[in-house]
């Protein structure tokens, strides 16, 4: 089974990181939601709102990038160039995995955040673009903990509007987020 994962071995930690990445954010939202921490939105903000805010803007897409993990079946990038079995049951199975959390996330901070269905169109709107913005930067190599090197950030977000398959890629994403997300609104009834 180490040939499914032959070229995540080059990165730090291998595909363990990617997993860590993707269920960092509903883990820390579910546990700042246990001990009734998670950030204040509204015009009361304070700094450490703010942070846990933007806490959530960075690291949420990694959620919704794990959804094209699949790409290495469909690629030759040196991952699963060669792909068997298992190769498609694990990658098929952590970009289906992507996808639910991603939603997941989505559908815990709607419900929590949103007082009225304009307020959850509103957050929904904004986690699609979120997601649609994170994703093909991503894409470009660009990993949440790099915003702390604003030159690579610099060089990679330059890149994006040169590339208009990233571009169609972040619309279709934002679009697709926030209709599944409507969708959901609509056959399963929000709490309030």
């Amino acid at each position: 089974m180490p040939i499914i994962f032959q070229g995540h071995l080059i990165f730090p930690w291998g595909m363990s990181w990617d997993l860590t990445v993707t269920f960092l954010p509903i883990i820390i939202f579910l546990i700042l939601r246990r001990f009734k921490i998670l950030p204040k939105i509204g015009w009361k903000m304070n700094l450490w709102d703010y942070s846990r805010v933007l806490f959530f803007v960075i690291w949420a897409p990694n959620t919704a990038y794990e959804m094209f993990e699949v790409r290495h079946l469909l690629l030759i990038d040196g991952v699963s160039d060669n792909p068997d079995v298992w190769s498609y049951v694990v990658f098929v199975s952590i970009s289906l995995l992507g996808f639910l959390i991603a939603t997941h996330l989505g559908r815990l901070i709607i419900d929590y955040y949103s007082a009225s269905p304009k307020e959850r169109k509103l957050y929904a709107f904004f986690l699609s673009l979120d997601y649609g913005i994170g994703v093909p930067l991503g894409l470009l190599g660009l990993n949440s903990y790099d915003l702390i090197n604003l030159s690579k950030f610099y060089d990679v977000l330059i890149n994006v509007p040169a590339r208009p398959e990233l571009m169609a890629l972040s619309v279709i994403i934002i679009l697709f987020f926030f209709v599944l997300q409507l969708l959901l609104d609509r056959f399963y009834k929000p709490p309030f």
